[in-house]
């Protein structure tokens, strides 16, 4: 069953199960096209999550490779996406994270190392729910389609006998 807002002039419907069998054709399309939105917005959202994933992932082999590597050693460091400066590791055992907006916190390699294992951890909890959601909305989609499709043919057949 779908929930539906409440219309205006109605305020005990108030998200209340529609039964989709006893809406019409233009009622269906309608339904189909709010869902095939929610479709594509979780799309979105797995996408956004996944290269978050992708970034944490990067971080957390970056704060391994820095645990191997000596204070003073030389190396890259990356301006942009394509433009890097030679520097100097100045400390094997502290870094900066940046924690979102513009904050950035001191941590141990350890303590980043956990950090970057947690943001993991969630990230993959809210993917495995948002693909849950994804799946439940794909399944209504396929059935609103199908009885949208059934409907119409069941129209044409008796617009055919009459």
């Amino acid at each position: 069953a779908l929930k539906m807002p409440p219309k205006s002039d109605n305020t005990e419907r108030k998200n209340q199960p529609i039964k989709l069998e006893t809406l019409d054709p233009q009622q269906l399309v309608s339904v189909r096209q709010e869902v095939y939105s929610e479709i594509e917005q979780i799309n979105e959202a797995l996408e956004s999550l996944q290269k978050i994933g992708a970034t944490v992932a990067t971080s957390a082999k970056s704060i391994e490779t820095l645990t191997e590597s000596k204070e003073g050693q030389t190396i890259l460091l990356p301006l942009t996406g394509s433009i890097y400066v030679p520097g100097q590791i100045a400390s094997t055992e502290k870094v900066m994270i940046d924690v979102g907006t513009g904050y950035f916190i001191e941590m141990t390699t350890e303590q980043s190392a956990n950090y970057f294992e947690r943001r993991m951890k969630a990230l993959q909890g809210n993917m495995q729910s948002l693909g849950q959601s994804l799946r439940e909305k794909q399944l209504l989609f396929d059935t609103v389609n199908k009885l949208y499709v059934s409907k119409v043919q069941a129209s044409q057949a008796a617009a055919a006998k009459a």
